[in-house]
């Protein structure tokens, strides 16, 4: 029987640009917990909390051509009404094809759609918190806890019904236009673990 030579295959490299330490951590765990062979993921903190900023960096990631895809992901909860600037990056993000990771008001309603269906009293980062600390009784969004706690691996359990929910605020009905809560992160989550099958 003919030996297998050590051809590797072939990498997928995916640059995340974060806003926060929060993304970074759950990231970087996703990236241990889920041991992927086939795709290297980068979650990189942005120098500057800004959402501009953020845009601005994946831009110019894009420009050097070294990652296969890159994704920005950022809260929407100072965009409501967003302004000219972030509208300009994101357009010209969107033209040469950076992916965007968007919540309103704040990532962890990711979080916290892994243990239910969010109602409008969610419609701040406190709303959000307060609903989480029903399902995560000590959540803290310190690094420390972060880390001890395992995010990631501690809710992957429940990442089928984060998916399901995410797609139901991703589709919302006319009558439900006012509650604007909304992730985007399962399209990333998803693209990521299409390379661990």
């Amino acid at each position: 029987m003919a030996r297998k030579t050590g051809i590797r295959e072939p990498n997928t490299t995916i640059l995340l640009i974060v806003e926060g330490e929060t993304e970074q951590i759950y990231f970087s765990q996703m990236k241990s917990f889920e041991r992927l062979r086939t795709v290297t993921i980068k979650p990189k903190l942005a120098k500057y909390s800004s959402s501009v900023y953020i845009l601005d960096e994946a831009i110019k990631a894009k420009n050097e051509n070294v990652y296969d895809y890159i994704w920005c992901v950022f809260d929407r909860d100072v965009l409501v009404h967003p302004p000219e600037r972030f509208m300009q990056l994101y357009k010209q993000a969107k033209n040469k094809d950076i992916w965007f990771a968007e919540s309103f008001p704040c990532f962890e309603i990711w979080f916290l759609i892994h243990f239910v269906l969010p109602s409008s009293v969610c419609h701040t980062q406190e709303g959000v918190l307060r609903e989480l600390k029903k399902h995560i009784t000590d959540y803290c969004k310190e690094k420390s806890w972060l880390d001890r706690k395992h995010i990631y691996d501690f809710l992957k359990i429940y990442q089928a019904d984060a998916v399901s929910h995410a797609r139901i605020l991703d589709n919302p009905s006319a009558a439900d236009q006012d509650t604007v809560l909304k992730t985007t992160v399962h399209t990333l989550i998803e693209q990521v673990l299409a390379y661990s099958s």
